[in-house]
């Protein structure tokens, strides 16, 4: 199992910045892979997403079913695969008030390494799949920063 997890601080209320997060609709503006996701209503407990991302060129239209494992509202949400998926993966998002405009939000990634191999057809070593990914995490958490510090008032949907 591949596990990361990276936090920020965002010059944001906490509670706006958490539903931003917590909506998997937003994903695409600050994950760079993701092309849409569809949610079955609002974020809750049981909500299903359909995510369509772009993994590698073998694979650029992958489709997962994400279903919502956890929910606490304004503080922390987590998704993650059915049991029946080929390829686990669970994401956690929470929030921390560290005052009135400013929030620590933690992105947390879990997922079978098997993934990589079948998105881009051969094996990579561990090592090499710890480090893109840690990459990656830091990347999307500075684009959710300049996103959240750019829309007045901190955030908006």
């Amino acid at each position: 199992m591949i596990i990361q997890q990276h936090s920020i601080m965002i010059g944001s209320d906490c509670r706006s910045a958490f539903e931003f997060i917590a909506d998997l609709r937003n994903d695409w503006r600050w994950r760079t892979e993701v092309r849409t996701t569809v949610l079955d209503g609002e974020v809750r407990l049981g909500a299903v997403a359909v995510e369509a991302s772009y993994l590698s060129k073998k694979m650029p239209a992958y489709l997962r079913k994400l279903v919502c494992s956890s929910y606490t509202p304004g503080q922390t949400v987590a998704y993650q695969t059915e049991p029946a998926n080929l390829h686990y993966l669970k994401t956690t998002r929470w929030a921390v008030s560290h005052g009135p405009n400013l929030s620590q939000l933690t992105y947390r990634l879990e997922f079978d390494p098997s993934i990589v191999r079948f998105s881009l057809g051969y094996p990579v070593p561990r090592l090499i799949i710890h480090y893109v990914t840690r990459r990656a995490m830091k990347a999307y958490l500075r684009n959710l920063k300049r996103i959240l510090e750019q829309q007045p008032g901190g955030c908006s949907h």
